[in-house]
């Protein structure tokens, strides 16, 4: 008998291969429930975590968002909004402490800022545009607080508006910053408006940022130019002065420190002075990042100062005098006098040799006459000078004292050189000038070296806020080791072989220095001598 069996079919599978398949189709969706639950659930914990980033953005700027459906059952006052959470705090609220309607924000509303709000929300329904103003709200507190707001109009198909979004910003913050800013910017601006001194702001090219009006009219007035914004600094001062102005910038930039200086200028015959001060401005990391330029006016305590200066200078002049004169009446006078005593004490013993007595009588009186000419012409020299000053031309001056020791001196040969191509004529004292120049040139031709052609060059300087004056021998000169201090002494004489009294560069240097000036002399025996003065312009 033979026993059939049954044969596995190909689509027949083992048991534990249909489990296994089975298992693996369970699996797969219980993976892909578990994957979509995750999905949702990942969802809403965006939503939740963007809704706290909107919050923390809303917080942070000030701004909330709010919303309205319109209710056709409902009065446009009683309409209900639906406020974010910043909206409520900017309004006093806590979020969500009441139930928000139109009519309830329109008592936030100050009622000055009432028809501005309703102008902009009319045109923006006209235009059917977005509507933007900023006005005022009352907070539930009492605080004024400034509100920016923009909505815009939802419309269905029919054209009509069925609602309104928009958003509200807090500006109080901004706004009395502004304001502060604003006041601040005022009162300096009355500040530097109602100063006497000048101020230019520049930035770290030197453009010109900006100035108040007194600097406006100190530039017109000393360089006669307009300050303008934006234009080079520079570009307004003159040539002369353009290196050491920016060579001072430049000192300010490496030290970071201010810098200034004085300066003047002449306006209708009266001198005016102005202190300049500096001051870089530098960033939060010490960078440079522009300058300012103060200028005052020190024409007043320039002119104190001066006067002090010469007061001073008078006074000393004045004190060497005192003691010079009480030197000549010690020395000089004493000699004379005991000369004149002792032959009269004579006279009554004398008998024929009274004439050899009276010759000598009459000598001692005549030095005595002498010495007392002399101090005359020297407190003639210390008196307040009565001379007005005036316009003098050097080339005058030098050919008036020329021809002046031509005529007394027969024998006056030099060859004298002039240079006065830098200064031509200067603002001063006429006597003094010409008695300055009648000395040097005299002592040149005094002091002459043998064998050597006599010369002396004369020349003007111009020294900026001075004028120079040089003049060069080459006569047989002076030892400054052994004189230098007595150079210019009352009765001191340094070349005894030749005839004098010394008092020609003594009454040249008081006239030097009763002018503001100032004599210096460079000598080397058997080369010659230079003096150099220097006097102010005016």
């Amino acid at each position: 008998m033979l026993s059939i069996t049954n044969k596995p079919s190909k689509t027949d599978f083992p048991t534990s291969m249909k489990l296994t398949h089975l298992s693996s189709v369970i699996y797969s969706e219980i993976e892909k429930r578990s994957i979509e639950e995750d999905l949702v659930e990942f969802q809403q914990q965006l939503l939740v975590k963007e809704g706290g980033r909107t919050r923390v953005i809303e917080q942070i700027a000030e701004i909330g968002s709010w919303e309205m459906i319109l209710s056709s059952s409902e009065k446009l006052e009683d309409q209900s909004l639906v406020w974010s959470d910043q909206v409520f705090e900017i309004c006093g609220y806590q979020p969500n402490e009441i139930e928000p309607t139109v009519g309830l924000f329109y008592k936030h509303i100050v009622s000055e800022d009432m028809e501005l709000l309703n102008e902009a929300i009319s045109m923006g329904m006209e235009s059917k545009k977005s509507f933007d103003v900023v006005h005022r709200i009352c907070t539930l507190s009492g605080q004024i607080k400034t509100v920016h707001q923009r909505g815009e109009f939802i419309y269905n198909q029919a054209g009509d508006w069925i609602g309104v979004m928009g958003i509200i910003q807090n500006l109080t913050e901004e706004r009395n910053r502004v304001a502060g800013l604003e006041t601040a910017r005022a009162n300096l601006k009355n500040i530097l408006e109602n100063t006497d001194t000048g101020y230019i702001l520049l930035d770290e090219h030197c453009q010109i940022v900006s100035f108040n009006d007194r600097a406006g009219v100190m530039v017109k007035t000393g360089y006669g130019k307009c300050l303008q914004v934006g234009h080079n600094y520079f570009d307004m001062l003159q040539e002369d002065r353009k290196p050491y102005i920016r060579s001072l910038i430049n000192k300010m930039i490496n030290t970071k420190e201010p810098v200034g200086y004085e300066m003047s200028y002449e306006e209708e015959g009266q001198e005016h002075w102005f202190k300049i001060r500096i001051r870089p401005i530098l960033g939060v990391k010490d960078e440079f990042l522009g300058l300012t330029i103060a200028s005052d006016d020190i024409t007043e305590q320039k002119q104190a100062q001066l006067e002090k200066e010469s007061l001073t200078a008078r006074l000393i002049q004045r004190n060497q005098a005192l003691e010079q004169f009480a030197y000549i009446i010690s020395h000089n006078v004493r000699a004379p006098l005991a000369n004149i005593l002792g032959l009269t004490n004579l006279l009554p013993v004398l008998g024929t040799e009274i004439d050899n007595y009276l010759d000598g009588l009459k000598e001692s009186a005549s030095k005595l006459d002498q010495v007392v000419t002399d101090l005359n012409r020297m407190l003639e020299i210390h008196k307040p000078c009565m001379y007005p000053q005036e316009q003098i031309k050097l080339t005058e001056i030098h050919e008036a004292v020329c021809n002046s020791l031509q005529n007394d001196n027969e024998d006056f040969d030099i060859d004298i050189r002039t240079d006065f191509s830098e200064v031509g004529s200067l603002i001063s004292i006429k006597p003094y000038i010409k008695n300055i120049f009648y000395q040097l040139i005299h002592n040149s031709f005094r002091y002459l070296r043998k064998g050597v052609e006599p010369m002396l060059e004369i020349k003007s300087m111009d020294l900026g806020e001075r004028i120079g004056l040089q003049f060069t021998d080459n006569g047989i000169g002076i030892d400054l080791d052994m004189y230098g201090d007595q150079m210019f002494g009352f009765y001191k004489r340094f070349h005894q072989e030749v005839e004098g009294k010394g008092l020609g560069l003594y009454t040249v240097h008081s006239q030097v220095k009763s002018m503001r000036g100032n004599i210096v002399v460079k000598s080397i025996p058997d080369q010659g001598s230079s003096f150099i003065i220097t006097l102010p312009k005016t």
